[in-house]
């Protein structure tokens, strides 16, 4: 299915009732990307041609255009330009660094030599070159969006504590916390993160909202009620319940307050020892869980962990690039129920495949 065949209304109220827990079987989005027979431009390796591929609103836009216009997309999936693909992370906006590579963008530490005076060097700069770049983005994808295709809003922004430890370092960011004489601190930097990371978001979705065809996650999924945001925190892998409860806790509740809908990225198997305390924010409509794709880990072997997720009568998020372990997926799980499958398909052929499969299997679509 072209982009231009999509039943945008059928989506809206699919999604609409995905959000709010009355959708009785999945929603599955299968998508192939262009052939070979697109042209899309590579991406560069060295550090400066980096930066310019990344750094051109008029020249990324134009390469998501043409990528969403050449794509298939098959059951719950659409077409959609995303203005930040890069970790344009909010700590690059209090004067950490930037060091572009093949395939992101790291940031460099602006208070590995200590806390003290902190307040003089984290500081919100708005003329920041990727900022503007993001603002740029945002303004080209609406004039390109044509009323064709919906826009991504910018994913991540990370969340509580990872910005701290970007700023400190991971291992300091470690020691901080096991001292609580710091807590204070990690907390008043934590809260300016909170209240830049509102204006950082809000000035994208106030730009991109008017868009015909609605705004979107990073993770597909259409707002259709208003703003909605993907919150995360990688760094609560490495930190237990208790100290995640204490420093995090807080901040996602507030964040989730934000918005009308939210789902949180738990970021692999060593972040599902915060699954109770996430499952207990009342805001959260959805939990994401992305397998290991790349060690070739099957999507049957996360059936057990999509099940206790479902259990906490969250709506769970899955993300997979291997097509052809959804029937497997599918004859497993006991319930579809609140299931959102993300689905990358080779070819278009392997997408139309793997959704024939799956309603072979009974699996209600409607």
């Amino acid at each position: 299915m072209k982009y231009k065949e999509i039943d945008w209304e059928r989506l809206k109220q699919r999604y609409a009732a995905w959000w709010d827990g009355s959708l009785t079987g999945p929603l599955i989005h299968i998508a192939a990307g262009p052939d070979s027979s697109v042209r899309l431009e590579p991406r560069p390796s060295e550090p400066e041609a980096v930066k310019k591929w990344f750094m051109s609103p008029d020249a990324r836009m134009e390469r998501e255009l043409k990528a969403a216009m050449n794509s298939h997309y098959f059951g719950d999936a659409f077409p959609s330009i995303a203005i930040g693909r890069i970790n344009l992370s909010l700590s690059l906006m209090y004067g950490c660094k930037a060091r572009f590579t093949e395939h992101t963008v790291w940031v460099d530490h602006i208070l590995e030599q200590g806390l003290e005076n902190w307040q003089d060097k984290v500081i919100y700069n708005e003329d920041h070159e990727l900022w503007q770049m993001t603002v740029g983005m945002a303004e080209k994808a609406l004039e390109l969006a044509g009323g064709d295709i919906a826009i991504t809003q910018i994913g991540g922004c990370d969340g509580p504590l990872d910005n701290y430890s970007q700023m400190r370092g991971v291992e300091q960011a470690l020691l901080d916390l096991a001292d609580p004489e710091n807590h204070d601190t990690i907390l008043s930097i934590e809260r300016m993160m909170l209240d830049g990371f509102k204006r950082y978001y809000f000035t994208l979705y106030d730009i991109i909202k008017t868009n015909p065809r609605g705004v979107c996650l990073w993770t597909a999924a259409q707002m259709v009620n208003g703003p909605a945001h993907c919150m995360q925190s990688d760094f609560s892998c490495m930190i237990s319940p208790e100290m995640f409860n204490s420093l995090g806790r807080w901040y996602l509740e507030e964040q989730s307050a934000m918005f009308e809908n939210t789902i949180y990225h738990l970021d692999g198997a060593n972040a599902l020892q915060h699954l109770p305390m996430l499952a207990s924010i009342e805001r959260l409509n959805c939990i994401q869980f992305i397998h290991n794709h790349s060690g070739g880990q099957p999507l049957t072997d996360i059936v057990e962990i999509v099940e206790r997720i479902q259990a906490t009568g969250k709506r769970v998020e899955v993300f997979s690039f291997m097509a052809d372990d959804v029937v497997p997926f599918f004859r497993r799980l006991k319930s579809t129920k609140g299931l959102k499958l993300v689905v990358g398909a080779k070819t278009k052929e392997q997408a139309q495949d793997t959704m024939k499969a799956v309603q072979s299997l009974g699996v209600r679509l409607d």
